[in-house]
């Protein structure tokens, strides 16, 4: 998973114009699926919408020109000290980059982004009236991290799956408690963006006795390689998900 904002250019346009260089820039592999993700500080968010119309629309023939699986829509955010105008403002644009990239044939998940019920009980009856939404986003690790806030847009985005009444992907950052009953709803991809920067950290991941990651630090000699730190987290990581629940959650 790659940060969509770090495909745009300082220019404002595409900064790589071919497969071979995006995976190289990013040392993957030219077969990786790609899934970039909208989530990001909100200066990065803006970014986005600062292109205008045109300037998005080459960003997304771009997207389709290096083979992109998905993207995660931006999550312009809803803010508890602004104007509650700004979070209908927000929850437009959203819209909008999802349309923009569907119409663009580039497969999306829509991030949901709510404050309230009655956010919740819009997403729920756009998603319902609109079957191009076949996957959504939504982000745990800031605003809902609180346990209580977490079960509360847990239980939101299962109003909205109800709602709809067919089974949809979900891409969540953070949460990955709430994974086994997201899970009665969606396809659950959890999107754990920490496993490099942990390897690079020389932080070894195991698995406690309630079955939770944790993460120890191994010394290394000096400028040894992490590949095989990362494949172990990896490794341990697949695991602890598909303990969650079995063949439903992937880990990027």
């Amino acid at each position: 998973m790659i940060k969509l904002y770090a495909l745009i250019s300082r220019s404002g346009g595409p900064r790589f114009l071919s497969r071979h260089e995006l995976c190289e820039a990013f040392q993957i592999k030219l077969e990786t699926p790609i899934i970039l993700t909208g989530v990001a500080r909100d200066t990065e968010v803006e970014k986005w919408w600062g292109l205008e119309a045109g300037g998005r629309r080459v960003m997304l023939e771009n997207f389709r020109d290096l083979g992109i699986e998905m993207i995660t829509t931006p999550n312009f955010s809803l803010m508890l000290d602004r104007p509650r105008w700004d979070d209908l403002h927000a929850m437009k644009r959203i819209l909008i980059a999802h349309h923009e990239f569907i119409a663009a044939g580039q497969p999306a998940a829509l991030h949901v982004n709510s404050r309230c019920d009655r956010d919740f009980e819009r997403w729920a009856d756009y998603v319902a009236a609109h079957d191009e939404v076949t996957h959504l986003a939504y982000e745990f690790a800031t605003g809902p991290r609180h346990p209580e806030r977490m079960i509360y847009h847990a239980n939101g985005l299962c109003r909205i799956a109800r709602r709809a009444n067919r089974r949809m992907g979900l891409v969540i950052r953070g949460g990955s408690s709430l994974a086994p009953s997201l899970a009665e709803h969606f396809d659950v991809t959890i999107a754990d963006t920490s496993l490099y920067e942990k390897s690079q950290h020389r932080r070894v991941c195991h698995l406690d006795e309630a079955g939770h990651r944790k993460w120890r630090f191994r010394q290394t000699p000096a400028g040894a390689p992490i590949d095989e730190i990362f494949a172990e987290n990896l490794g341990i990581s697949l695991s602890w998900a598909r303990e969650l629940i079995p063949e439903r959650v992937l880990v990027d």
